[in-house]
């Protein structure tokens, strides 16, 4: 065996017991023993994804599942058109400016019962 051949074991091999400790840490696989977990790390894929990019966009087909580490900071919808999809519904926004700031009843002003967002007190 060649010198370029025992590193390229070593890599191989410190990336799968990477892959089968990362695996472990997820709640989904915690009950596996190390030969399974060396299984399924054996048919992963590592993907990096650079800061602002995205791993994956909505309706692009699903050839298996993700696990994020470390977890991604955002998480967001994107329309068609390549706009932010709305995250927070405004009305919990203005129910919770009628209840804490102006003190109203919020039911009586929007015609529905919205949670209030715990930020706006």
């Amino acid at each position: 065996m060649t010198v370029q051949n025992s590193k390229s074991c070593q890599r191989a091999e410190l990336k799968l017991a990477a892959l089968t400790n990362a695996l472990r840490s997820c709640q989904l696989f915690a009950g596996m023993s190390t030969p399974e977990l060396n299984a399924v790390a054996e048919i992963t894929t590592v993907k990096s994804v650079a800061k602002g990019g995205y791993l994956f966009h909505e309706r692009d087909p699903s050839v298996g599942f993700t696990l994020c580490r470390p977890a991604p900071s955002n998480v967001h919808r994107v329309s068609a058109r390549g706009n932010l999809k709305m995250q927070v519904d405004f009305r919990s926004v203005y129910a919770a400016i009628l209840e804490n700031w102006l003190k109203v009843p919020s039911e009586a002003v929007l015609a529905n019962k919205y949670p209030l967002l715990e930020c706006i007190a």
